[in-house]
């Protein structure tokens, strides 16, 4: 056995399943592979990531043999009239299984991921900022999994992240052109 693998051994006897992934592998290709393997399909519902997780899972070639799409319910009123959540808190376990099951339904897919959670500034529905329950529904089980992380700072981490990354590409500006095509100078 070489070094690196003694070294890898180590790290996910200390670790466990909370590596996804090694060298270049990204999440979503993780995700992309083990669907494909078991030959099932996914559909998220996303409230405090607003569309993020669907957005990197598109990004895997050959997504669409396996990713049905997504729903973004901001708002409390899509859960429960899009995603069927029972009317009541929107931040929680139980809500998340809700959101789970309704988009996996919805989009006739074979496995349900939700998330919801606080964004902040202020608290909701009794949880405070920084706090996200996720769940992914497949036929009857159900993986729950909740945290809370920074808060308000952590949400004006990312901002500043964000700002820094267009700053960084350059300087954009779109506008319309006289013929109602959207070009960038």
């Amino acid at each position: 056995m070489n070094e690196e693998s003694i070294v890898r051994s180590l790290i996910e006897e200390k670790l466990g399943d909370i590596i996804f992934g090694v060298d270049d592998q990204s999440m979503e290709d993780v995700v992309a592979a083990q669907l494909l393997e078991r030959g099932l399909s996914l559909a998220v519902a996303e409230s405090v990531t607003g569309g993020l997780i669907a957005s990197r899972l598109v990004g895997v070639a050959g997504a669409s043999q396996w990713f049905r799409g997504g729903v973004v319910s901001y708002a409390s009123e899509v859960k429960f009239e899009l995603l069927k959540v029972p009317v009541g808190p929107v931040v929680s376990a139980s809500a998340a299984e809700a959101m789970a099951s309704g988009v996996r339904d919805l989009l006739k897919a074979d496995v349900g991921l939700s998330v919801t959670g606080v964004a902040g500034p202020e608290e909701q529905d009794g949880q405070p900022a920084g706090r996200c329950s996720s769940v992914s529904r497949s036929g009857e089980r159900s993986t729950r999994r909740a945290a809370t992380a920074g808060g308000p700072s952590s949400r004006a981490r990312l901002q500043r992240h964000q700002r820094a990354r267009r700053a960084a590409s350059g300087p954009r500006r779109f506008e319309l052109s006289p013929g109602s095509r959207l070009v960038s100078k």
